[in-house]
């Protein structure tokens, strides 16, 4: 529900992203409230969106990610809204505590949270996209269960993107993910 309203989305530079993000957030509320099968519907959410001038923003709810490959280095464009990256930018705990900390799966109200609204993150990608970029938005079940290096690799290597997208996701899976592994990659052209 949330990727069908997201995508038929008419995104401009007038655009208010978090608005339009809470508009979706009511509507899961509301479908819940009617559907007693879905009481308990919620999402995170990541999306890459460009307007007119070329300005690229990470749209983020939950912990949900965002990466660019950019010349053969990942980077990170997206920010966890968990509990363990709000300790990390505190300076209470290390990049590598995050992976085990005991709290590591709290993460802040997403899409359809009853009890609190959700506190959308939208930022403007410094460098923008560009021509030979590969975006890669992906869940915890990815991210948590791969290292910079095999996405770094995974994605060097000389086959079609979707084959190295399945590769992404097998690799997590080896690596022992429990979670579910949601992965799609765009290539820039």
């Amino acid at each position: 529900m949330a990727l069908e309203q997201l995508s038929a989305l008419k995104y401009g530079k007038k655009t208010d992203l978090s608005a339009k993000l809470m508009n979706i957030h009511t509507k899961l509320r509301r479908y819940a409230a009617v559907h007693s099968g879905h009481a308990n519907m919620q999402t995170t959410l990541c999306a890459l969106a460009v307007d007119e001038d070329e300005r690229a923003f990470a749209v983020n709810v939950g912990d949900s990610r965002m990466y660019r490959c950019r010349g053969g280095c990942i980077r990170q464009l997206s920010t966890d809204q968990s509990l363990v990256q709000m300790l990390y930018e505190q300076g209470r705990i290390t990049a590598d505590e995050k992976k085990t900390h005991a709290q590591k799966n709290v993460i802040f109200p997403v899409l359809g949270n009853a009890s609190e609204e959700p506190q959308p993150c939208i930022t403007e990608i410094i460098g923008g996209v560009q021509r030979g970029d590969i975006i890669i938005i992906c869940s915890d079940g990815l991210s948590d269960y791969i290292t910079q290096g095999e996405f770094e690799e995974i994605l060097a290597l000389p086959m079609r993107l979707p084959r190295r997208i399945a590769k992404l996701a097998e690799a997590a899976i080896k690596n022992g993910s429990p979670d579910n592994v949601s992965v799609v990659g765009v290539s820039m052209v």
